[in-house]
């Protein structure tokens, strides 16, 4: 058995033969080196800081619950990637989503965060920028790709969920006339299992559970909301992604 933590809180036994223990070691390595020098949170730090900023049972509908089951209930193995805008319930999907089908969990914000926020410290002076043009093209290419192929070469064993905004991904999808699950399969070269679910909120409702959950990363957004929206959430994303992926839950 081999323990998987990661700082979103979500620990798991997972029983790996050792072709699969091989395949998984690479996402194990990036993973454990990004936690370490992030926080020195304990057990119940960790906890609390979930409960205050993400574990909110009523962020996800009924109907928000019922769809997402339904978009990935025929996936026995492979890769379920659930995308969308900050704050439109990703997180609480995957959530909800790993534990029905005893899936692993591969998050894009706990995947090497001291890296990017180093990183962008160096190239902005924000440490939490993720939408400027210098992140789309220096940092976040490199990290979303190792992101997804680590979820593919895992996604041959067992199920994976990743939450990420997939943001350029959908919009490269949309460029290349070709679905976001063929977008990603393109990246290996064995067959892959790949659903793809959007999660759209409108942008009053995404102002507001930003506001709620009070992040740090969130501070630049809110201090010139007006521009974060017109440049990302009003910028035909949205549109873009309802043609390529393969399920769009609005919660």
């Amino acid at each position: 058995m081999l323990d998987l933590t990661t700082n979103v809180g979500y620990i798991r036994q997972i029983p790996l033969n050792s072709l699969a223990k091989q395949r998984i070691s690479i996402a194990l390595t990036a993973i454990a080196c990004s936690l370490a020098p992030r926080r020195n949170h304990d057990q119940s730090d960790c906890r609390k800081v979930r409960g205050d900023m993400t574990d909110d049972p009523c962020i996800l509908s009924i109907r928000t619950r019922e769809e997402l089951r339904h978009a990935v209930e025929d996936l026995t193995t492979g890769v379920i990637v659930v995308c969308g805008f900050p704050a439109v319930g990703k997180s609480s999907g995957v959530r909800m989503l790993a534990a029905d089908r005893d899936a692993l969990v591969l998050d894009k914000d706990s995947f090497a965060p001291a890296l990017e926020e180093a990183v962008m410290t160096e190239l902005t002076g924000n440490p939490f920028d993720r939408d400027s043009a210098i992140y789309r093209r220096v940092v976040g290419p490199h990290i979303y790709d190792a992101l997804v192929r680590n979820a593919l070469a895992i996604g041959r064993h067992q199920i994976v969920v990743v939450d990420a905004p997939f943001i350029e991904y959908v919009m490269r999808a949309r460029s290349e006339s070709c679905s976001l699950a063929g977008y990603l399969c393109a990246k290996v070269d064995h067959p892959v299992s790949v659903r793809t679910v959007w999660m759209s909120a409108s942008p009053e409702v995404i102002h507001t559970r930003i506001v709620r959950r009070g992040a740090e990363r969130d501070r630049p957004k809110l201090a010139d909301w007006a521009v974060y929206r017109s440049a990302v959430l009003d910028s035909g994303v949205d549109l873009a992604a309802q043609e390529v992926v393969d399920a769009v839950v609005v919660n």
